[in-house]
């Protein structure tokens, strides 16, 4: 069980390498469970995937986990077919990045405060972000204008 009591904008992030074919044969998907309610999907394959190397991927699962003090994340595999084989999911590197209650969105020098050193941060940060960087706001892997735009949204 995962507590997100306290935290808000919470974002799934993991290293993923799969492989399924079109959901009309296989289905690969992200769900979520707070406090033993039904499970709710957060993402399905839309088509064939063939990964050829390691992606990382995040989704937006704020709207079920903010606030929250028993959620369930899970990864699932099927139904599939037996006419072709995939090696379906392979996850690594899972994240949870959440703003805690005393956080502040766009405080990437973690002063308390949002300002001009942050949107500095930012822009000399910008381009690809290799693991965990605090610059990359909008976590997508990528220090770019929506990640300077969550900076000035909150100063």
């Amino acid at each position: 069980m995962l507590n997100f009591q306290n935290n808000t904008n919470t974002i799934l992030q993991f290293s993923r390498y799969l492989n399924v074919e079109q959901p009309m044969y296989d289905n690969a998907t992200i769900s979520i469970s707070v406090s033993g309610d039904p499970w709710t999907t957060v993402w399905s394959n839309p088509n064939t995937i063939t990964d050829s190397q390691w992606e990382t991927v995040s989704y937006d699962i704020s709207n079920r986990a903010d606030m929250q003090s028993n959620v369930q994340i899970r990864w699932t595999m099927g139904t599939t077919d037996s006419a072709w084989r995939y090696s379906g999911w392979n996850i690594d590197d899972v994240q949870i990045l959440t703003v805690s209650g005393n956080g502040v969105v766009g405080d990437v020098t973690c002063d308390g405060v949002v300002n001009v050193t942050d949107i500095l941060s930012v822009v000399s940060a910008w381009g690809p972000c290799a693991g965990v960087c605090p610059e990359d706001i909008v976590p997508d892997g990528v220090i770019d204008v929506s990640d300077l735009l969550k900076v000035i949204a909150n100063w």
